[in-house]
């Protein structure tokens, strides 16, 4: 058994959150997100207080897709901003994050995502958890992977272990299941 969430076609993002100072938003790479400054700020500061700590959320900058995720990023084309929603699916202490170490499982981080993204209610939320199903075999991860490639349009599932803790660096703890091969080429 393990948790399944969906693998949105969009661009991955950190948000480290901190008392007092704007969000700051950066690939996985660690390179800034400027064009989402502002975007998810007003959610982010409010979990924030509710929390009582500063954090850094991983997630999933997606709009309806691929192509209009992309284009937020170009200059002056709100539209596109306005349509961008944080999928969230890993949040931890900030000091875990610099350190690069936490104790937090996936199950965990899980329940206590979902409790606290549901008690965040606002107008036109932008933060949100992504889209997961728990899979107890083959079968069941072929099933939901189907429905969320054929269905949702997104790219396929991410596996993650229940007992896992996050990792910095690529794991079997996160497997990417796909029913295509990417390749990059000229």
């Amino acid at each position: 058994p393990c948790l399944a969430d969906v693998k949105y076609d969009g661009q991955r993002t950190i948000a480290i959150v901190k008392q007092g100072y704007p969000v700051e938003y950066r690939a996985r790479s660690g390179k800034e997100s400027e064009h989402l400054n502002g975007l998810f700020d007003s959610e982010l500061q409010l979990i924030r207080e509710t929390v009582g700590y500063d954090f850094i959320m991983d997630g999933e900058a997606f709009a309806s897709d691929f192509t209009e995720t992309i284009n937020a990023k170009k200059a002056g084309n709100d539209a596109a901003k306005k349509n961008l929603k944080l999928r969230c699916f890993f949040m931890m202490p900030l000091h875990q994050w610099i350190a690069q170490k936490t104790e937090i499982t996936m199950a965990e981080n899980r329940a206590a995502l979902d409790k606290l993204l549901s008690s965040i209610q606002t107008v036109d939320q932008k933060v949100i958890i992504s889209e997961s199903k728990m899979v107890n075999d083959y079968h069941e991860m072929m099933e939901w992977c189907n429905y969320v490639i054929d269905e949702l349009k997104q790219e396929g599932l991410i596996l993650k272990e229940l007992q896992a803790v996050y990792t910095w660096d690529r794991s079997f703890s996160w497997c990417k299941v796909k029913r295509f091969y990417d390749v990059d080429a000229r």
